[in-house]
Formats: structure tokens, sequence, C-alpha cells
């Protein structure tokens, strides 16, 4: 089993067939993502322009841009949709160009009960079908994520204009300084108190409004690209361990088909078989003729046994000898 899964592991077709995973899952995220966002921003027009029709119902060219808007949203849906089988029908034709000499041998040793390795397996489509509902779930989650933040971003800035409201309605109160106060009379020292208070009061909202705002810059600037940056690496990791777990089971899946198949232990013994039973048949054929020259030829191979080195190659094929192991009565498989 070692040695199978180490010769497996060498096998370009597995390399080839991991590429083609690696780059379809790049492929769906990047052009994926771009889809989604525009398909975002089409559902945000789209509502922004119903609020409108709304107000007015009677509006022509809003009406217009309604219709091309969710003429153009239904398009980048179909695209996304287009997008996802697209992807799965290029892997699964890669599986079944990877694979046709699997599918070959196992119908000539296995019969016609090897038929069924055409199809491709169905654990490849329900790993394709998971893949695609965590894409799903992540792009749900990005969208939350930025829904969050839009609702403390419109909080913060109905804070900051109530906040600039209050300062206003104090600036109003606020009596302007007069170049005869020193005439005043005694009474409007209270007055004078409460102005000074409500300055006070004034610069107290002043600090608090420059807090808020440096509340929102650091909310704008830091928090949110960094909860973006480890949502997206979330994402990557999540998909990163699915792929090398689906990858794992394919592989564990093609060694067990070859090992119930038999493909490699049984091999061997029926060759020895079919060359004892020509070796009987010429045996009986001479016997019936009765030809007394004695052959010292060494038993007819069916297959020319290489040396070590072309042992190594497992793609190698061998070839088959009619009547001598001579290269010349060799005819490739």
């Amino acid at each position: 089993m070692d040695s199978i899964n180490t010769e497996a592991d060498s096998d370009p077709t597995e390399r080839i067939f991991a590429t083609a995973i690696q780059s379809a899952i790049e492929r769906l995220l990047i052009e994926g993502t771009r889809h989604a966002v525009d398909l975002k921003g089409f559902d945000k027009a789209i509502e922004r322009n119903a609020e409108l029709l709304s107000q007015n119902p009677n509006n022509s060219t809003l009406q217009d841009d309604q219709t091309r808007r969710k003429k153009v949203r239904n398009e980048s849906m179909k695209k996304i949709e287009e997008l996802s089988s697209g992807i799965a029908i290029e892997l699964q034709q890669k599986f079944k160009e990877i694979h046709p000499l699997q599918t070959r041998n196992g119908l000539d040793i296995g019969g016609p009960d090897s038929s069924s390795d055409h199809q491709p397996p169905s654990d490849l489509v329900n790993q394709l079908k998971i893949m695609h509902k965590r894409i799903g779930k992540h792009a749900h989650e990005v969208e939350r994520i930025d829904c969050e933040h839009q609702v403390a971003i419109d909080a913060l800035r109905q804070q900051v204009a109530a906040q600039e409201e209050v300062i206003g309605t104090l600036k109003k109160k606020t009596p302007a300084p007069s170049s005869n106060t020193s005439e005043q009379a005694p009474p409007q020292t209270s007055s004078n108190l409460e102005s000074s208070q409500l300055k006070e009061d004034l610069k107290q909202m002043e600090i608090r409004i420059s807090e808020l705002k440096n509340y929102v810059k650091t909310i704008l600037t830091e928090e949110i690209p960094v909860n973006l940056s480890e949502s997206v690496k979330f994402m990557q990791d999540d998909l990163n361990h699915a792929f090398d777990q689906y990858f794992r089971i394919g592989h564990s899946q093609i060694s067990d088909l070859i090992i119930n198949h038999q493909l490699i232990q049984n091999f061997e013994p029926r060759l020895k078989s079919l060359e004892n039973l020509i070796n009987n048949l010429r045996n009986n054929n001479n016997n019936i003729n009765s030809i007394s020259v004695t052959d010292h030829r060494q038993p007819i191979r069916l297959i020319r046994r290489r040396n070590n080195n072309d042992n190594n190659n497992n793609n190698a094929v061998l070839p088959i000898c009619a009547e001598e192991p001579s290269h010349e009565n060799c005819t490739q498989q």
C-alpha cells in the first residue's frame, strides 16, 4: 500500500488534476467576487430607484432606468451561474482526460462490469457542491460584516450631526461680547455666569465632537480593513483546508479502486497461466504430430521481461511476442 501511494504521488496525472482544481478555485474566487460585488451594487441601485419611483411613479425616465438595471442585474446573476457550472464541467472533463488509461485497463481485465469506470465518481460532484456552498457562505459573511460596518458608520454620523446641531443651538444662545460690559448693572451678573457656563459646555462639546471624529476615522482606516483582511484570510484558509482534504480523499479512492480491481496483484499470475497454457498446447501438438526433434529453446514468453530500470516505469506498455522473445517478432500492445 505504501509503494502504491509513493508511485501515485509521483504520477504527473494527479499533479495535473490538482493544478486544475487549484486554478478553478482561484478563478471562482476572483471572478465570483467580482460578479458578487457588481450584483450587490446593482441591488442597491435598484432599491434607490424603487424609493424614487414610490415618490414619483409616473416618471418614465426612472422606470426605464429601473428596467435597464434589473436587466443588467439578471445578466450578472446569469454570469455567476454560468461560471459555477462551467468550472464544474471543466473539472469533470479534465478528470475524464486524465484517467482514460485506467478506464481502458479496467475494461481489459475486469470485463464488461468495468464500464462504470467511464463515469466520474459521484463524490467529486458532491465535493464541488460543498465547496460552492462554502464560497456562498463566505460571501454572505462578508456582506454581513459590510452591513454591520455601514450601520456603525451611519450611527456615528448621526451622533456627529446631533452634536453639531447642539453646538449650533448653544452658539445662538450665547450672547455676543459687548464693549460696555463694565457699565452693566450688578443684576446682570447671573447672565454672565450663565454665559460662561454655556461657553464651558460648548468647549466640552467640541472636545467630544473631535473625539467622535477621531473614533470614526479609526474605524474607517484601521478596524474595517483589518476585519476584511482577517475574513478573507479565514476564507482562504478554509478553502485550502477543504481542497487538501478532498484531494487526499480522491487520492485514497483512486488507490482503493486500483487495489479492489486487482489491476496489479493478479496481472502476473494470469500472464503465467496463459504462458503455461500455450506451452501445454504446443507440447500436445508436438505429441500428436509425432515430432521427434527435441526443442531446447526456452518456453514461449508472451511478454518479454524487462530489466529493473524498465520495471520502475509504471506507464510503460509491455510488448507481446507471438513466437520468439526477439525484438523482431514483438509488437507494442
